[in-house]
């Protein structure tokens, strides 16, 4: 995906009223069965056609386009991502997800799930969103 299309997809998606989100987390180490198992597929169903995956950087090389959520995996190391922050976007830019690799204090890896838009904040994502001051 180019970086104009990367950038007019980023404003859609900062256009997305925030009542449309839900957020909740999870262990790090239950990422890939969470998402593949579950996640994904909710997701999926939820919007079958194409996806924009992109990390922190996509504004300066662009993002990479998929044909549906189904064609990205969730089979990555903690630190493989420096911005610790990976976001799964529907190509019209109705709907987003955001992956925030965090450490809590106690020093446990966890991933926020943030869902935005209109018809993916209604999914749900598996746990519970962690208290105010937990995270780092």
């Amino acid at each position: 995906m180019q970086v104009e299309e990367t950038n007019a997809l980023s404003c859609r998606l900062r256009a997305i009223p925030r009542e449309y989100t839900s957020i909740s987390s999870f262990n790090f180490d239950d990422l890939e069965k969470q998402w593949n198992d579950t996640l994904a597929s909710k997701l999926a169903s939820s919007h079958p056609g194409p996806v924009v995956v992109y990390a922190a950087d996509a504004l300066a090389c662009g993002a990479m386009m998929l044909d549906s959520l189904s064609a990205f995996r969730c089979r990555f190391s903690f630190d493989v991502i420096p911005e610790g922050v990976i976001s799964i976007a529907t190509a019209d830019g109705k709907n987003c997800a955001t992956l925030d690799l965090c450490v809590r204090p106690t020093g446990e890896k966890i991933v926020e799930v943030e869902l935005r838009g209109e018809a993916w904040s209604k999914i749900d994502a598996g746990s519970t969103r962690p208290s105010e001051g937990e995270l780092i």
